[in-house]
């Protein structure tokens, strides 16, 4: 029942017409114990399925047995980057250096230590 405005009386009448109605419904008519059939197990054929031939042995074919051309290999000798060349003596020093350098920082940070302050 749907009242056409928005009057308290038409709501009230609406809510007691909904707590006398009473759902008759039984469980067999709600699903409740009722056994769900088991799978289904029609064949391919009988869902109207067609069966593809699958193919007795493997195909061994290369691709120029195929007809399809390989592309042509380029060899690359060089690296990706555009580095500058340096020479053996160069690089020995600036290695040394830079592990130099990192000697001197993981030292720095084991040779503090932490003084507390209290008794004991």
């Amino acid at each position: 029942m749907v009242s056409p405005g928005h009057a308290e009386a038409g709501t009230a009448a609406a809510l007691a017409s909904a707590v006398s109605t009473k759902d008759e419904a039984g469980s067999t008519a709600r699903g409740i114990g009722v056994t769900i059939p088991g799978a289904d197990e029609a064949t391919l054929a009988a869902r109207g399925i067609e069966v593809q031939p699958t193919p007795v042995a493997h195909d061994e074919a290369t691709l120029v047995q195929r007809g399809v051309e390989p592309a042509p290999v380029t060899v690359d000798s060089g690296t990706g980057f555009d580095l500058p060349s340096v020479d053996a003596g160069t690089a020995a020093v600036v290695g040394g250096l830079a592990g130099a350098g990192l000697l001197l920082i993981v030292g720095g940070t084991f040779a503090t230590r932490r003084r507390t302050t209290g008794t004991a």
